[in-house]
């Protein structure tokens, strides 16, 4: 016999044994279990579910008048009598679960409301920002365009929120919608509203000028057109809303402005202080110049000049010899590759700039990591708490000049002028001393803010070359260029502690 037909034979006889097996093995039973059910109300009171379990073994059917006279004693409405009684018949004839999530009454859900939105029917953005990721050329004219809209000219549409509806629950109760969110809105001067059918506001101007939105207010700011220069015919300026100058600002004269100011040509040795953007199409010339804005300053170059900014400076062509100070960056383009040559430049966030210094060495200085708006607040509280003790403590001598020999104050002694001049020291010695200390807790929330931002990762960036005797420096660290280099930028390395160079 071969081995195949061994094997064969050896499978056969197992089978045998295992059938054998089999047979010896008594058939489970299944243990009688009647039909039963489960009513399920979701949580928001909204659909009713009915589970239905077939009998097992000798178990009793489902009664359907059971299951209905359950649900009429919940107070539950049912869509269809004749489906339950289908499906409860359907039920008691099967072997398994017959049915489970069986809608059989459903209420209405509560529409949402519809918030209420705000749609600007022409640009509201005061001047378009420098996007440095964007890798074409800027094209400065467009940034010195400022938004304008004429008296009796829509710009705004106000949609009003509406509530939604009421909803009904499966036992026929009211169920309230979501409150609605108000839309808060003012339209102040500037603007007048006009309501349609529908409800929707349209906004109009009263007044040529600038548009304003400040997420709540809605206004027209007036805007201030100087057809020439400002100097002995305009004298200093000083203007709530928007200004547009056609020259220069000659030496000497101030504007200030609560809005946006654009200035066509120049400044020469000219004070600014504008609440907006200020977009300078030329240059910020002089010693004496000072520029200071809350928003954006946009120059075409900076010569020997002072620029101060709460966000950006953005410089078309160059800076040489100036101080700049910008919260958060300092973007000088470059014109015939000449970048920031000679002064400072302090920056909260990065400077970029395509060359830094000059062939003739300049001593430069770049400055980023510290918010330097912060830095000249902090300064000029500290100054102003030194003032205040220092006249604290000249307060405190004149007092005790009215002390007799002993040191001790003999009040009935002193006139009465005396006494009221006596009394009006040591109030004014305490408001002194209040406000020092007030000026402290400010002082110390500053420098709270500073050390905050040590968490950023600031980088000074230089597209072309950078010269020798310049000067780097992150927080307290600095780094000090021996020899031209280029394609590079500078970042604070935690590791090591101190300025190191990275490529561009």
């Amino acid at each position: 016999m071969d081995l195949r037909s061994v094997n064969l034979d050896s499978l056969v006889e197992q089978i045998k044994n295992y059938l054998s097996n089999l047979e010896d093995q008594p058939f489970e039973v299944v243990e009688a279990q009647d039909a039963s059910y489960c009513i399920r109300i979701t949580p928001d009171m909204l659909k009713v579910y009915l589970d239905l379990y077939p009998p097992l073994g000798s178990g009793l059917p489902l009664n359907p008048e059971d299951v209905v006279n359950a649900l009429q004693q919940e107070g539950i409405p049912i869509n269809s009598y004749d489906m339950i009684y289908e499906r409860i018949k359907k039920c008691n004839e099967s072997d398994i679960c017959y049915e489970n999530d069986l809608l059989i009454a459903e209420g209405t859900p509560p529409t949402p409301p519809t918030p209420g939105k705000i749609e600007f029917l022409k640009p509201i953005e005061r001047v378009r920002r420098y996007d440095e990721d964007d890798p074409a050329a800027i094209d400065w004219k467009k940034l010195w365009e400022l938004p304008t809209v004429d008296e009796g000219e829509e710009f705004a549409l106000i949609s009003p929120p509406h509530s939604g509806t009421h909803g009904i629950d499966i036992y026929g109760r009211e169920i309230p919608p979501e409150p609605v969110e108000v839309l808060r809105y003012s339209l102040l001067d500037g603007v007048r509203g006009e309501i349609d059918d529908s409800g929707i506001i349209h906004v109009f101007a009263t007044r040529s000028g600038q548009p304003f939105f400040d997420g709540v207010n809605f206004d027209v700011l007036p805007i201030l057109n100087i057809p020439g220069n400002v100097d002995l015919q305009t004298g200093d300026i000083d203007f709530k809303g928007s200004i547009v100058i056609q020259g220069i600002i000659n030496e000497g004269f101030s504007v200030r402005c609560s809005g946006d100011l654009v200035i066509c040509n120049g400044i020469y040795n000219g004070r600014i202080n504008s609440l907006g953007q200020c977009i300078v199409r030329n240059g910020i010339v002089g010693e004496n110049c000072v520029v200071r804005a809350k928003g954006i300053v946009q120059a075409g170059y900076v010569e020997y000049a002072t620029v101060i900014s709460a966000e950006d400076i953005e410089i078309a062509g160059y800076s040489l010899f100036s101080t700049l100070k910008a919260k958060n960056k300092i973007i000088v383009k470059g014109k015939r590759y000449r970048g920031i040559i000679g002064g400072t430049a302090h920056a909260g966030s990065g400077i970029d700039t395509i060359s830094v210094g000059s062939v003739m060495e300049p001593y430069t200085y770049l400055q980023v990591g510290v918010d330097p708006i912060l830095v000249e607040e902090r300064e000029r509280k500290d100054k102003k708490i030194e003032e205040l003790l220092w006249f604290r403590n000249r307060i405190e001598q004149a007092i005790l000049s009215f002390t007799s020999n002993d040191t001790s104050f003999d009040i009935e002694n002193l006139s009465e002028k005396e006494r009221q001049k006596l009394f009006m020291l040591i109030r004014q010695m305490k408001r002194l001393e209040e406000t020092a200390e007030q000026l402290k807790v400010s002082v110390a929330e500053i420098s709270k803010v500073l050390d905050s931002e040590r968490q950023h990762n600031p980088r000074i960036k230089v597209r072309n070359v950078i010269y020798p005797n310049v000067t780097i420096g992150i927080w307290e660290s600095v780094f000090k260029i021996q020899k031209i280099d280029s394609y590079c930028s500078f970042f604070y390395n935690r590791q090591r502690r101190e300025v190191v160079r990275g490529s561009y």
